[in-house]
């Protein structure tokens, strides 16, 4: 599952993070290493962080990568799955 929707929704909340908390912050960490890891262990790790974050500041958060996602046509075309193909355009 995290292969289909997870790395493209961490890249956007790390993206998100980096803005709005800065590259310093332990969640972006936390939610970077997901990005490059995909492991569930630091998927919960990152979980921690985001909850620990202020309600406002998380929510902010999660609005601009749920943003991100809807406006990448991108994304939403690789949570579908599959490559390009006759008839298919990605």
């Amino acid at each position: 599952m995290f292969e289909i929707f997870g790395k493209s929704f961490f890249q956007a909340l790390k993206d998100g993070a980096e803005e709005k908390l800065g590259p310093d912050h332990p969640c972006t960490h936390a939610v970077a290493r997901v990005v490059e890891t995909g492991a569930q262990s630091d998927i919960e790790n990152a979980q921690r962080h985001l909850a620990e974050l202020d309600d406002d500041v998380a929510a902010n958060l999660m609005e601009a990568a749920h943003k991100t996602m809807r406006e990448d046509p991108d994304a939403l075309l690789n949570m579908w799955g599959g490559e390009a193909g006759p008839g298919r355009v990605n």
